[in-house]
């Protein structure tokens, strides 16, 4: 098989060059085209983000006063049902500090 040298390179070697510089041009076109479409979509969607976090800021502290409003009315009567049993179990005669006589 007889190859052509030219500039010390073989002909297949210079169009493998040739192509992968090609192939490399063409993806970085892709990549910047893909990057500024990227761009402009989250440039568009920025104003329906700033309506989303308009409504969604009170909907987050109602969620939280609605949770801790939860929270108290189970603490009292977790409280509530505590001292009722403690009651109960003790057979009714005070305990504590208050309970000690002088």
């Amino acid at each position: 098989m007889v190859t052509r040298i030219k500039n010390g390179r073989t002909v297949a070697q210079q169009a493998a060059t040739k192509m992968a510089t090609d192939v490399a041009a063409k993806v970085q076109k892709n990549v910047k085209r893909a990057v500024a479409g990227t761009l402009a979509a989250v440039s568009a969607s920025l104003p329906m983000l700033g309506t989303a976090v308009g409504w969604l800021v009170p909907l987050v502290w109602t969620v939280w006063g609605l949770g801790l409003a939860v929270m108290l009315v189970l603490t009292v009567l977790a409280h509530w049902l505590i001292g009722r049993l403690h009651g109960r179990f003790n057979g009714g005669k005070p305990t504590g500090p208050s309970a000690v006589p002088v």
